[in-house]
């Protein structure tokens, strides 16, 4: 039973994943008429939603130093306030440019928001509670994809698009005064320590590196050199900070924790199989709107069902690991899903409404079974010391997910259609990008095959929590 302190806990951590995933999916149906009113083409109206999912990973890094030099309430509670802040400034862009300038910063504040977030609820809760704690955190932030495709339709079709972003603003405010009244400061809360500016810098350019090189190439008359030349830099920025990792104590992303078995494993079949997930959210709208001659409320209605499905399916997580386990769960459920994805490609112009919304129910199903499952196995084997850094590079390998998602849905849309600069689009190109995109998911279940059939059972069995303390103690325990 969770106390009233810890609920309250629960609840605005489930409150800023609220505001993350509504503005992730809240554009989506509004992206063709918006592309429209902005004057943009996909290639360029689509950075209104990248510039803010690589500002949530670029920026992911300082969240766990910041909670550790400050204390994760005050930063969780200044980023909310902060997030509502640059979502105003949003709601007044007057121009594609303005917009995704803004979309950055906001990507920034959550950047704070949603990993100190996490932090909150590993802090707060015994090992033996994390589940029940992110079942209550899930549930209400999936109200976030439940709402946001609808009205962004809405909003766009009916009132002003500006809104999309302005109705945060008296939310993120109220969760920060709460907040500052509910949640309980840790007294082992901070390890202050010196910030790696420069690890920062070479971490932040690595990861940069290929996020540009998928940006660029969805445009015309970027050489292939070119792409190249960004792939070959990140890679060698990306290992000249591993190596330089090893040598610092204190490193802005501590890629010891890939040393954890089911860390490692979860936190990369997490990426691969978001890819296809995160892909959906951009292409399916697109799809719906542009090949079946859907309006944009209707595009996010059908959205409803998705988000609607995943409400029931996060009280049956618990029950589902007890009898079969986190191995074959995921094993099972990311294969399924991926081919759910992908069957989307298989719609026609005369496909019925009902077909749709019952592929899109099965698919938030098992999307939300997928979720609740990776929420608790990837931060199981954490020895406390390592939590914060685990709760960073976990959030940096998802929002990586959602960049390379949209990044790679747009890149295989352009290798596909010969008519990338119009706004209407034939649906050959969006089926054929939905397949592609699927097939990644359903390749990712061979990345759990690597956990074990008792990983997790200490959590679904309420026993006590390992006695490891070090990520270097577990290296030696296994």
């Amino acid at each position: 039973m969770l106390s009233s302190r810890k609920f309250t806990v629960a609840i605005l951590v489930g409150i800023a994943f609220f505001m993350e995933s509504l503005d992730l999916t809240i554009l989506n149906s509004a992206l063709p008429k918006l592309s429209i009113l902005l004057n943009a083409d996909l290639p360029v109206i689509k950075s209104a939603m990248t510039s803010y999912v690589f500002a949530l990973a670029l920026f992911l890094p300082l969240s766990g130093w910041a909670a550790d030099q400050w204390g994760s309430k005050k930063v969780f509670c200044l980023a909310l306030l902060s997030f509502g802040l640059v979502s105003a400034f949003c709601g007044l862009a007057n121009n594609v440019i303005e917009l995704s300038l803004f979309r950055f910063l906001q990507g920034v504040a959550g950047a704070f928001m949603m990993p100190v977030g996490r932090l909150l609820i590993i802090k707060h809760y015994a090992r033996k509670d994390l589940l029940t704690a992110t079942s209550l955190v899930a549930i209400v932030s999936l109200v976030g994809p439940a709402l946001g495709p609808v009205l962004g339709g809405y909003l766009v079709e009916y009132q002003s698009w500006r809104w999309i972003f302005l109705i945060n603003v008296p939310i993120c405010v109220i969760a920060a005064i709460a907040g500052m009244q509910g949640i309980h400061s840790l007294d082992n809360d901070m390890q202050r320590h010196r910030f790696d500016w420069f690890g920062f810098t070479l971490f932040g350019l690595a990861f940069a590196a290929p996020c540009v090189a998928l940006e660029v190439a969805a445009y015309e008359n970027i050489p292939n050199q070119f792409i190249l030349v960004l792939l070959a830099v990140g890679l060698v920025l990306f290992s000249c900070y591993s190596y330089r990792a090893r040598l610092i104590k204190w490193t802005v992303v501590d890629l010891s924790v890939f040393t954890i078995r089911t860390f490692r494993i979860s936190a990369i079949g997490n990426l691969l199989s978001r890819i296809g997930i995160s892909s959906i959210f951009f292409l399916a709208p697109l799809l719906f709107q542009d090949g079946l001659g859907k309006t944009p409320l209707e595009a996010g209605m059908l959205f409803l069902p998705y988000a609607l499905a995943m409400f029931p399916v996060r009280f049956f997580v618990t029950p589902l690991v007890k009898k079969l386990g986190f191995r074959r769960i995921l094993v099972w459920n990311t294969f399924i899903l991926g081919i759910l994805i992908a069957s989307l490609g298989l719609v026609q112009v005369h496909t019925s409404t009902t077909i749709l919304v019952l592929g899109m129910i099965a698919i938030g199903a098992l999307t939300s079974l997928q979720y609740g499952c990776l929420s608790v196995i990837t931060y199981i084997d954490l020895p406390s010391n390592a939590k914060s850094s685990g709760a960073t590079v976990a959030s940096i390998c998802q929002q990586l997910s959602i960049e390379l998602g949209i990044g790679l849905a747009t890149l295989v849309f352009v290798l596909l259609s010969p008519d990338t600069m119009s706004q209407h689009f034939s649906i050959a190109s969006f089926k054929q990008s939905i397949v592609v995109m699927g097939a990644i998911t359903a390749f990712a279940s061979f990345i759990f095959t690597g956990l074990w059939t008792t990983d997790g059972v200490e959590v679904v069995d309420n026993e006590p929590m390992s006695s490891i303390k070090s990520s270097e103690d577990y290296k030696i325990a296994q």
